[in-house]
């Protein structure tokens, strides 16, 4: 957008017959721009892509895999993040996996810091309470990544608390 590109990749700007003075100009600029976004492509996709010629077949086909969720898949995210449980898994895994859920979302159907929160929420045990009765009595929202860091501390003061095996000192 900021270099006036985007015209090449959602066809507005047309390619021109090849008997024109501007198509040498058309056919490099859009090799340019297709070419740097293979570069920055993950090898996976690059092989989507096949065998395109323009920079608008590749934006179609990525626009398909990337942007147009349908939604089937977006109910099917949703979905998980609501079945989502901490479990034995540690904080970091836990978090990741809602925010990873979350990033998926974000074009289709995204989640605002407060459903976030609701959510990761509803996925912890008991033993977190204390935190769920702090976070009601705050006047304003917290930010998930502020929640994130609030439940990293929260789980070091649980591991703090753990009765830690009796271990023998020797001396040799």
């Amino acid at each position: 957008v900021g270099y006036d590109l985007i015209g090449f990749a959602d066809g507005t700007i047309m390619c021109v017959a090849p008997s024109q003075w501007d198509y040498h100009y058309w056919k490099r600029q859009d090799q340019l721009i297709l070419h740097a976004i293979f570069f920055s492509l993950d090898s996976s996709v690059i092989i989507m892509l096949g065998n395109v010629k323009t920079l608008k077949e590749a934006w179609d086909i990525l626009h398909k895999i990337f942007i147009s969720k349908t939604w089937a898949q977006i109910l099917n995210l949703k979905e998980c993040l609501s079945c989502l449980t901490k479990g034995s898994k540690h904080i970091a895994e836990y978090l990741n996996g809602i925010k990873s859920i979350s990033n998926e979302l974000v074009i289709s159907s995204p989640l605002d810091d407060v459903d976030m929160v609701i959510h990761t929420l509803n996925g912890f045990g008991a033993k977190y309470r204390e935190v769920f009765a702090a976070l009601r009595t705050q006047k304003n929202s917290i930010g998930f990544e502020d929640f994130y860091d609030l439940h990293a501390d929260f789980e070091n003061y649980l591991k703090r608390d753990k009765p830690r095996p009796n271990s023998i000192a020797t001396a040799h």
